[in-house]
């Protein structure tokens, strides 16, 4: 079975058994313990920073049309909604598109579609004026993330803005703590449940992202927090330990 078969195998698992705790995976609230207020809230608040932190930057989007990759339940397209004409959410598994569908407070704005293959052929080439994607490419393998980001880039429109976090490295002065990875945290955390699923973890370097978006323009790079759960936010340095999340402000030329 492929990688990406696999992806969808374990996050259809995940959407049936506690979706919204997949997604944001505070200790505090498996086994269905989010409110769909808290939880949602939580996309408001990331939105908005991400969205102050733009016009920061002094670069023009254009509002007409946005995509939300790896949308899970909406978490984060219903929150677009408020800036953007129409909002597209894509993302592997079916049954996280049924529940965004079923959340769906703007149905004339925000629309969810299943893609589960390794590219993005469902839209036209310069379709999009922005792109976000958050706690997604970390749970595949970076030879997936790269092919996404590489589809990012063609149906992005010239002058276009994508928006993407990949965590960038473990540091940890334990050798046994590095090892423990976020799969296997979550791992114990799943096995009073009885659940199977396994939860990727991947990093892929900053100069290998730049690297591979040579031809585009990178605007900024900023650090951010590893778990949104406890609400999104940007970080003055790296965390002592653990995984260090980058967040991605790229222009396409």
């Amino acid at each position: 079975m492929s990688n990406i078969k696999n992806l969808q195998k374990n996050w259809e698992g995940f959407a049936k058994i506690d979706p919204l705790w997949a997604i944001c995976t505070h200790p505090g609230k498996i086994k269905n313990k989010w409110s769909k207020e808290d939880f949602f809230l939580t996309g408001k608040i990331e939105v908005e920073t991400v969205w102050k932190h733009i016009k920061s930057l002094g670069t023009p989007v254009d509002t007409k049309r946005a995509l939300d990759f790896g949308c899970g339940v909406g978490r984060l397209t219903q929150a677009f909604a408020k800036h953007f004409t129409s909002c597209y959410g894509v993302d592997i598994s079916p049954t996280m598109i049924e529940l965004a569908n079923k959340y769906n407070r703007y149905p004339k704005k925000c629309q969810y579609l299943v893609n589960d293959s390794p590219d993005l052929s469902l839209f036209k080439d310069n379709y999009f004026s922005f792109i976000y994607s958050s706690i997604v490419f970390q749970h595949m393998q970076p030879r997936y993330a790269k092919q996404y980001l590489k589809e990012f880039v063609r149906i992005l429109k010239p002058g276009g803005l994508m928006v993407f976090q990949i965590p960038d490295h473990c540091k940890s002065k334990s050798f046994e703590l590095k090892n423990l990875s976020l799969r296997t945290l979550i791992g114990k955390l799943l096995v009073p449940l009885g659940i199977g699923y396994k939860m990727e973890m991947h990093c892929i370097p900053e100069n290998v992202v730049k690297q591979f978006l040579s031809s585009e323009l990178v605007i900024d790079v900023k650090l951010v927090n590893s778990d949104i759960s406890e609400n999104f936010c940007f970080l003055k340095s790296e965390p002592e330990t653990g995984y260090v999340f980058k967040q991605y402000y790229v222009k396409k030329r």
